[in-house]
């Protein structure tokens, strides 16, 4: 957090108050003149955390994989196979293997998502939805499209969600399903699908984000351009450049936000 801090700072010591502005830049030289130790520190913090998990408390273990999460590490190797079901962490381990390099763990993640669709209920198939999103192969494709149908929105959301970080493997049927998408009956999962269409690079998906960065109503754009980086639109970061410079304070800010947020989505948090 004093990493992601120390990122905000420059942008924020521009845009508050006169009077806190003083305070803001003294932060963000003490952060910056601690950066170099910072870092290294956070590149070592993974591996100790890996070393150590078998030996935590359950708690512990919880929270070290949360970190891990931030930290993009692949803890593949904590499990065998996929971590057990009953364990108080699963959900927290489930989505830290979003970051596995395992070329099989595709096709694992997408069989217990087969596997929560039919017996655990929609959390547990949520949460493997969002952990498919890195994994590219065509059982992963095969289970988000199959939860795209879902009667559950939650799950819809999660699926459309999930779909759109990597090229298709079979754009004739995704496609057509991600624009069936926009009549969704749930305005979550509708938007969703737009999002979804819009990573993908389709320009009607785009241009509605981008119209929405537009509005002459401050607050539509904050939330689009929060939204462009929740949803991971780089088709729209230089829409969201444009608008770190905005006379509006609070778009500005929220523009700042949503740029940090990309940076981090893109490169990662100690890139």
């Amino acid at each position: 957090e004093a990493e992601r801090l120390a990122r905000r700072l420059p942008h924020w010591a521009k845009r508050i108050a006169v009077d806190a502005r003083p305070l803001a830049e003294r932060q963000s030289m003490r952060l910056a003149a601690s950066a170099e130790r910072r870092i290294e520190w956070l590149f070592g913090a993974a591996p100790r955390l890996i070393e150590r998990f078998s030996r935590c408390e359950a708690d512990e273990q919880t929270a070290s994989l949360r970190s891990l999460f931030d930290l993009r590490a692949d803890t593949s190797d904590l499990f065998a196979g996929l971590p057990e079901r009953r364990a108080v962490w699963w959900e927290e381990a489930i989505r830290s293997l979003k970051w596995s390099k395992a070329s099989a763990m595709g096709p694992m993640l997408a069989g217990a998502g087969t596997l929560a669709a039919t017996r655990r209920g929609a959390s547990a198939l949520a949460v493997v939805l969002m952990a498919l999103r890195n994994h590219a192969c065509p059982e992963a494709e095969s289970v988000l499209m199959a939860a795209v149908g879902s009667d559950n929105p939650f799950i819809r959301r999660a699926a459309y969600g999930a779909i759109g970080w990597w090229n298709p493997f079979d754009s004739n049927a995704l496609i057509p399903l991600l624009r069936r998408g926009r009549n969704d009956r749930d305005a979550a999962a509708r938007r969703s699908a737009i999002a979804a269409l819009a990573r993908l690079g389709e320009r009607a998906a785009l241009l509605e984000f981008a119209e929405a960065l537009e509005s002459e109503e401050i607050a539509i754009r904050q939330h689009a351009v929060l939204t462009v980086a929740m949803e991971g639109l780089s088709w729209l970061w230089p829409n969201v450049q444009e608008l770190i410079a905005s006379a509006e304070p609070d778009t500005a800010l929220a523009a700042c936000e949503a740029h940090e947020r990309l940076r981090e989505a893109a490169f990662g948090l100690l890139e």
